[in-house]
């Protein structure tokens, strides 16, 4: 069986900032993310941490878009190695930062969450809302 790549980096870059993804990505609405009504299927790729770490990365003020070469894979890589040693404090002020922008999006949705039929797309067009 072939690993994910958010599977790879979570073997390759233990840490504060993997153990945070883990958390965020048991939060309902995003451990939900692309799972529709009647799926057999079940979520044990990372999918949702991978998404997390694309919020974190492209919303980074420190990390250079104009060096972003269109790989993903590679930009995420980086962006975990850099990322893989946090302090407290930088932990807390990205579970904040990410958690805060997950109500925004929550807020400004018109119809209830809930009622959405969830899929890949709409997953992915939240995480562009709240980046």
């Amino acid at each position: 069986m072939k690993l994910s790549s958010q599977e790879i980096r979570h073997a390759i870059y233990p840490g504060c900032f993997d153990d945070l993804l883990v958390e965020l990505s048991k939060i309902p609405l995003i451990a939900n993310f692309s799972l529709t009504e009647n799926s057999n299927r079940s979520k044990d790729d990372r999918e949702a941490e991978e998404q997390i770490l694309r919020f974190f990365a492209f919303n980074d003020q420190n990390e250079k878009l104009e060096d972003y070469e269109g790989n993903l894979g590679t930009f995420l890589d980086d962006y975990m190695e850099k990322k893989a040693i946090l302090d407290e404090e930088e932990i807390n002020r990205l579970r904040v930062l990410f958690t805060s922008a997950l109500k925004n999006v929550k807020q400004s949705l018109v119809i209830q969450y809930s009622q959405i039929r969830q899929s890949k797309d709409l997953s992915k067009a939240l995480f562009i809302m709240i980046s």
